[in-house]
């Protein structure tokens, strides 16, 4: 009984990482794609959607009050040499790396597969 229950503990823990994980991947595909799209519609270069452009277009105030929140309460230098250079990467970059790290974390947390 013992051995069900911490099972379905850990699999309520993962349960979220699992849906933002599944999520995410849904994301950076879309954007992938969009990616692709437009690339094919201007054929002269790749132009990718960047994360900050992606963020900017979806919730600007929170990517406003991003900056002031992680360099007050996080670290100041977490802000200009890392979080910046992610910002510039390409969104479905950072989406399936994301997806892919949630994913790799709920794993972990439930175990192999039963």
């Amino acid at each position: 009984m013992f051995r069900a229950l911490s099972r379905t503990i850990r699999w309520l823990i993962a349960l979220p990482f699992q849906v933002v994980g599944v999520l995410t991947l849904l994301g950076g595909a879309g954007v992938g794609l969009y990616d692709i799209w437009n690339t094919i519609q201007d054929e002269e270069a790749y132009t990718a959607v960047r994360t900050g452009e992606l963020w900017h277009s979806l919730s600007p105030e929170t990517l406003q009050l991003a900056q002031p929140a992680i360099q007050r309460y996080v670290h100041p230098a977490l802000w200009d040499p890392v979080i910046l250079n992610i910002l510039l990467l390409p969104a479905w970059f950072v989406l399936l790396a994301t997806a892919l790290l949630s994913l790799l974390l709920a794993r972990l947390i439930y175990g192999r597969a039963h």
